[in-house]
């Protein structure tokens, strides 16, 4: 039994759980400058900071970036997580 099956029986309901991401325990920076040095490799701290400056020059279009890759973090996360549960259910 799952924790989320154990909690829907116990309380005789559905219970929603929010799944929970690393990704979004980070700031907007520490994203755009995670995923960047993913990308292009290391980075000096004075080019990460041009970079950074370069990339918040416009706003709005920041903001998309950064939610773009929020969004393909989470789903990494989330098929990470499938492959393991799908792991364990092999095993068993």
């Amino acid at each position: 039994m799952t924790p989320s099956e154990y909690l829907q029986s116990i309380a005789g309901e559905q219970v929603e759980i929010t799944p929970q991401y690393k990704i979004d325990e980070l700031s907007d920076d520490e994203v755009y400058l995670l995923d960047l040095e993913s990308r292009v490799g290391e980075l000096t701290d004075e080019e990460a900071a041009q970079a950074l400056s370069n990339a918040k020059q416009n706003e709005d279009f920041f903001k998309k970036q950064i939610e773009g890759i929020r969004k393909e973090y989470k789903e990494r996360e989330d098929f990470k997580t499938q492959q393991e549960e799908a792991e364990k259910e092999q095993e068993q």
